[in-house]
């Protein structure tokens, strides 16, 4: 049997109750797919995270003890039970936009010399981006152009994308750009749309997360939590109190997807 959810210590506020399948197991987490159709605006295909604590809590994030992260079955039954494990409020927090200044100036001082090299911060540094492998040379020389109109979007929201063409295809550039399981330009994507919620005390217009949702249930997932104002446990310990103890925690997302986040802030 697997464990119940009143075992767990953090449950996120945006876990789809469903029947979920093993997707990918790594050294402090296993990754689900839902197998039921999704409702509403959620995604057909509803990713679950089954983590250690030292990840911390998350919208999709369900938080267990090694042991029992470890024996959970490949085919997951997730329906809430009595007393459930306390919920995790991943909204952004109250006042998020006047919190954000000081959380900005640090991530412009700090990101450029911790972030991988293979990250997207090597948009905003062409001289780095010549040393890199051809791959990452390719992909910057093809994103490159759409900064602008990411640029001039987040500090003048577009309403109409039909009418916006260079936004519009910015953001099919950016999508599904990349490889491993949220390519960087996906999670480039999700930073836009967290600093506008962060600019304007608003979520990004309907029209933007349309144009990049892609074929990735991880990112798509991922990008529709952000388009929402919808975060992590860490991002809100940084936006909090903004400091290099609370900014380095942020890198440890995947191989470069804290980074390739971050990045999108260089823009502002």
């Amino acid at each position: 049997m697997p464990p119940s959810l009143s075992i767990g210590q953090s449950l996120g506020d945006r876990i789809r109750p469903a029947r979920y399948r093993l997707l990918s197991i790594h050294a402090r987490s296993r990754i689900y797919l839902s197998l039921d159709e999704g409702a509403g605006d959620a995604p057909s295909s509803c990713p679950l995270f089954a983590v250690q604590p030292a990840i911390g809590a998350g919208p999709l994030n369900w938080i267990l003890a090694p042991a029992a992260l470890a024996a959970l079955p490949d085919l997951l039954d997730f329906r809430p039970a009595l007393p459930p494990a306390p919920l995790y409020d991943s909204a952004l927090p109250p006042h998020a936009a006047a919190l954000f200044p000081p959380a900005l100036a640090l991530i412009r001082r700090e990101l450029p010399s911790l972030a991988p090299p293979d990250s997207l911060v090597s948009l905003f540094s062409p001289s780095a981006s010549a040393s890199l492998p051809p791959f990452q040379c390719h992909r910057d020389a093809f994103l490159a152009p759409h900064l602008p109109a990411l640029r001039d979007s987040l500090r003048t929201p577009r309403l109409a994308l039909s009418a916006d063409a260079p936004l519009r295809a910015a953001l099919h550039a950016f999508r599904g750009c990349g490889s491993g399981s949220t390519p960087s330009g996906d999670d480039f994507l999700s930073g836009c749309f967290l600093a506008h919620h962060l600019l304007h005390a608003a979520p990004p217009p309907a029209g933007w997360l349309a144009a990049a949702l892609g074929h990735n249930p991880i990112s798509n997932a991922f990008l529709t939590l952000a388009h929402a104002g919808r975060i992590h446990q860490p991002f809100r310990q940084f936006l909090l109190a903004p400091s290099l103890s609370t900014f380095r925690p942020l890198l440890h997302f995947g191989h470069t997807s804290g980074a390739d986040l971050l990045a999108a802030f260089l823009l502002l």
